[in-house]
């Protein structure tokens, strides 16, 4: 399976997450309209895609990791595409550190 990685800076204030230009230009139109965000405990968060113009975001949902992950004003996120519903997630700090992303505990 063919894995794409890209990264960029989650701001907080934001309430959307703009995925990189190339990254929409080439892949932009596989991914669902509903993505599944994973961390490396296997916590999931879903997050709605919006389209526009050319342009692909993280919308709803996208806010919740401020709180979920206890990030403060800034954090940097690692994506790895891996299919139209799914993309793995690393989330570090300021300072380059990665976070200690929480147990998951299924319901």
């Amino acid at each position: 399976m063919v894995r794409h990685i890209f990264k960029w800076t989650i701001v907080v204030v934001q309430k959307r997450g703009r995925l990189p230009a190339y990254f929409a230009r080439v892949f932009g139109v596989q991914v669902a309209p509903f993505v599944m965000l994973h961390d490396p405990n296997l916590n999931e968060i879903e997050v709605a895609v919006e389209k526009r113009n050319g342009k692909v975001y993280f919308a709803h949902g996208w806010e919740f990791l401020k709180n979920y992950y206890g990030i403060g004003s800034c954090a940097w996120v690692t994506l790895i595409y891996t299919n139209r519903h799914l993309f793995l997630m690393e989330i570090r700090n300021l300072h380059g550190v990665e976070l200690n992303y929480p147990p998951n505990r299924p319901a």
